[in-house]
């Protein structure tokens, strides 16, 4: 399964952001979003919403057992 820090970095990517865009677009600093892409942190509850909206993708893999575990 990959990392949460992969799923945001990639979607992220894909999306033609910048790490200080996604910030911006979901109200936090970029140093922040730096964390959750090099795996030092996970987004809180209160930033899975916003980056999935923002990433276009479903929030579950923001949240999914990264121990192997199916969210299925």
């Amino acid at each position: 399964m990959r990392l949460i820090a992969e799923v945001i970095k990639a979607a992220r990517k894909r999306k033609g952001l910048t790490q200080r865009e996604l910030a911006r677009l979901i109200g936090t600093g970029e140093m922040r979003v730096a964390r959750w892409e090099r795996g030092a942190s996970a987004p809180s509850a209160k930033y899975v919403f916003r980056l999935a909206d923002a990433l276009g993708i479903d929030p579950r893999d923001l949240v999914a057992d990264e121990a192997g575990g199916d969210r299925g």
